[in-house]
């Protein structure tokens, strides 16, 4: 025999006691109430179709299967809780007018190894403003080896453009050192930036006498695009410049 539960008027709440009545009244189950309700709550229909008493026993197994693989699931593997934002870690001092650091006589050695790693990095793993930052960060002691600041150059090297119309990678990477070891901090936006502007004018400046430019497409044709070297030059330059002004270095005539 089938069955079928009488529309319910608009905003009215479904009352369960009073459909199972009603289907019992009419012949039919306990059970068939049950299903009725579970359509109506868990679907979207707005008319519950006919209900066959022989799909009873396999909707209930269905439904008991359901709710035991929902209680496994939740006992194995427990909601993750929502990951709390990432902090930066504790930031390096920057550097002031005032500070000195004694580098032992080792002038020369630094900067020959800035331009040995500068070289050696584009060379073999490519990507001018990470290579400068590495080859900076390596050859120059106080120049803190940041993740951050390594993984920030990864995106502007090759003029940061297909074209190559924009700075050239080396070039932007010795300012993101320079502006990482003396520029103006993030809390509060304390600080000056007008020793590290100085600093960045005066890799500009040896940018300017040696290509007549800092564009990439410029310095690739003034080079030969011989980017290792472009790189190892960029970071002999800055190591100068950086020594000179935090240890005394006097450097050499540009070259």
């Amino acid at each position: 025999m089938l069955f079928c539960i009488p529309k319910l008027r608009k905003k009215r709440k479904f009352n369960f006691r009073r459909c199972c009545r009603d289907l019992v009244r009419r012949g039919g189950s306990e059970n068939e109430a049950s299903r009725v309700y579970y359509l109506r709550r868990n679907s979207d229909m707005r008319e519950t179709g006919p209900i066959l008493d022989k799909n009873r026993r396999s909707f209930f197994r269905i439904l008991t299967g359901c709710a035991g693989a929902a209680a496994l699931s939740g006992c194995s593997e427990p909601r993750p809780e929502p990951a709390a934002k990432a902090t930066a870690a504790e930031p390096a001092r920057l550097l002031t007018e005032n500070d000195k650091f004694d580098i032992a006589g080792r002038g020369e050695e630094i900067i020959q190894a800035a331009y040995d790693l500068g070289y050696k990095y584009e060379d073999e793993m490519k990507g001018c403003a990470q290579c400068t930052v590495a080859a900076l960060q390596d050859a120059v002691d106080f120049v803190p080896a940041d993740e951050g600041v390594f993984l920030a150059s990864s995106c502007v090297d090759g003029g940061s453009t297909p074209a190559g119309i924009s700075n050239c990678g080396s070039f932007t990477g010795a300012g993101m050192v320079i502006g990482h070891i003396c520029g103006r901090s993030r809390e509060n936006f304390a600080g000056g930036s007008e020793l590290s502007r100085k600093l960045f004018r005066q890799v500009y400046e040896r940018f300017n006498e040696a290509y007549g430019s800092v564009l990439c497409k410029d310095i690739r044709a003034a080079s030969g695009a011989d980017c290792p070297k472009v790189v190892g030059t960029t970071a002999k330059w800055t190591a100068e410049i950086l020594l000179a002004q935090f240890a005394g270095y006097m450097p050499s005539k540009q070259g």
